[in-house]
């Protein structure tokens, strides 16, 4: 059933707009002091402080013991805001003014870290309830339909009116064909054929919805067609390493949820914060180097994908194996050596990378289900909200943290090692455009790192059409075609705002999922296709000494309107 997008603030007065926010504010400020300006220790310790400081100041009249402390504290603390004649009952009202702001944040420091500290602990959810009732450690849910069998590959006819294939020679891959020996190739089959679909999931913390809605299209479209099975690699960074986890273990299907909403679209809407994260147990800001735990969201793992006999977990389990039918790569930044390296089931990968890097250090070997969350939440590791990952490798040691400080959109993973001819890419901070300035340093700070990350993503899309140049020069392969879509700014929910998932997550989600879905319908034409691929003919037969890759033969980035409701897209193909 599709959620009507309700009004937003774009559709409302100024003044209401403002109205809204400070009620946005004053609802959101425990959880945020908590989790992006400093926990509710801190909070609750000035504030204690300065209450005891006010009100000491203002007892400074009383007679007898306390009169000596009291003009000490007079005298120290008087001149900041008493006259040296304010009498008792003026000192009282003036301290409870002042003890105003600081009770404020005190009890918002208690009210936060009741609900984490609640929330941290292992709670029998609904589901976990119905299993124990019934005795059994399998998931009903968790069941799939066979009745359809998915045997790609991914079919578009060639626009009728065309002959000959629209790139000579035309190179595409033929069924089964092993990367370790030789390359063989087919003939043109009029039509379009793409046997090895690759997806690319960038960061973006709880923008991750956004790439959640768009998922759920994209996998309904390739399930129409009869080509799930032909999606063999998966290249994350951080909050696409947890998306990555859903499509592997099968959870996007609506039949694991509630028959209209897979366990996928389910997590995301009905998630709390405090199933999350929690305040970390010590922390002194400006000198600790992290902020809070993802102790509970490590819980939501064990839950999701950690319980044995489960359908998710034996779909990992077997990715996991030797002759894995779906390669993933998260990726990981690690902090002393400033390099990216990665995380996969791709044994080839491994030894490629010892061979030729492309900047990857390293990459390690994920055979088991303990190191698949590893990896992770290595991927995930945001700073400074989370501790550094210590990570310890079949060749590696080394602090790690999250993947997106490098690399946020790992298009160049889905490139360079599967042989991908149809790429789906999903990037969360490409268009990031604001209409106002930031208004205090942390905003102006955030705004910063939103640029830098978009920048990433834009050069990371720049590479596919560099790869595509260079198979078609070194007459190696045809180029790769990319399905790009993107939510455009200013983002519902942004990148930290993980507690509004549970108020605008459904909104949000629909609207991604509707958007994806008539992209899709308005980029699978034979048309644009042929047009595409021929582009590379003309470059190639260009007699100019540059050769310039015609319009077509660029990346086409669709942004999502935030207030996109059926309508028209934007497009961008320069990057």
């Amino acid at each position: 059933m599709a959620v009507t997008v309700k009004p937003t603030q774009k559709d409302r007065g100024r003044l209401v707009s403002i109205v809204i926010d400070i009620l946005e504010l004053v609802r959101g400020a425990p959880v945020m002091v908590s989790v992006i300006y400093g926990v509710p220790i801190l909070f609750l310790v000035l504030g204690t402080v300065a209450g005891l400081i006010v009100l000491a100041n203002a007892l400074c009249s009383l007679e007898g013991a306390l009169r000596l402390p009291c003009e000490i504290l007079h005298l120290a603390y008087s001149p900041l805001w008493l006259g040296a004649n304010t009498d008792l009952y003026e000192r009282l009202g003036i301290a409870l003014v002042f003890l105003a702001f600081p009770a404020y944040w005190s009890l918002a420091g208690i009210y936060a870290g009741m609900v984490f500290a609640l929330g941290g602990r292992r709670r029998t959810s609904p589901k976990a309830k119905f299993l124990q009732a019934n005795n059994s450690s399998e998931d009903p849910l968790n069941t799939h339909d066979e009745s359809i069998k998915q045997t790609g590959p991914l079919q578009i006819k060639a626009p009728p009116d065309k002959e000959g294939p629209p790139l000579a020679p035309w190179r595409q891959f033929s069924i089964g064909v092993d990367e370790s020996k030789a390359i063989k190739w087919e003939p043109w089959p009029k039509e379009f054929r793409f046997r090895k679909i690759g997806l690319v999931l960038s960061g973006g913390g709880a923008k991750g919805i956004y790439q959640a809605g768009a998922m759920k299209a994209i996998y309904e479209f390739l399930h129409e067609k009869r080509a799930l099975d032909c999606v063999v690699s998966i290249a994350a960074t951080s909050i696409g390493a947890w998306n990555a986890l859903f499509w592997m273990a099968g959870l996007l299907d609506s039949k694991t949820g509630n028959g209209e909403q897979s366990k996928h679209e389910l997590w995301w809407t009905q998630t709390k914060l405090s199933q999350l994260v929690r305040p970390s147990t010590m922390i002194i800001p400006g000198i600790h180097r992290h902020l809070i735990s993802n102790d509970p969201w490590k819980r939501q793992f064990d839950e999701l994908f950690g319980r044995p006999k489960t359908d998710a977990h034996k779909r990992l389990t077997q990715i996991l194996d030797d002759d894995p039918s779906i390669r993933f790569y998260m990726t990981r930044t690690h902090v002393l050596q400033g390099r990216l390296s990665f995380d996969t089931n791709n044994k080839r990968g491994v030894h490629a990378v010892k061979k030729q890097t492309h900047d990857l250090d390293q990459a390690t070997l994920t055979n088991n289900i303990e190191r698949l969350k590893q990896a992770t939440f290595t991927s995930m590791g945001i700073p400074p909200l989370f501790d550094y990952t210590y990570l310890v490798g079949h060749d590696a040691m080394a602090y790690c943290e999250d993947g997106g400080v490098i690399s946020n959109l790992p298009i160049r993973l889905g490139m360079y090692f599967d042989q991908c001819d149809l790429l789906f890419i999903l990037p969360l901070n490409a268009s990031f455009a604001q209409g106002t300035l930031p208004f205090s340093m942390p905003s102006r700070l955030a705004r910063v790192i939103d640029m830098r990350q978009g920048m990433l993503e834009r050069m990371e899309l720049k590479s596919v059409y560099q790869f595509n140049q260079r198979y078609v020069f070194a007459g190696e392969r045809n180029p790769v075609l990319a399905f790009a879509i993107a939510p455009g700014e200013k983002t519902m929910i942004h990148t930290s705002e993980l507690w509004k998932l549970d108020r605008y997550g459904t909104v949000v989600f629909d609207q991604m999922y509707r958007a994806t879905k008539k992209a899709l319908n308005e980029f699978f034409v034979p048309e644009n296709l042929w047009n595409f691929y021929s582009a590379y003919r003309e470059m190639n037969d260009s007699k100019a000494a540059h050769k310039k890759l015609p319009e077509n033969g660029y990346v086409r980035l669709t942004m999502v309107d935030p207030y996109w409701n059926n309508g028209s897209f934007e497009y961008e193909d320069r990057f």
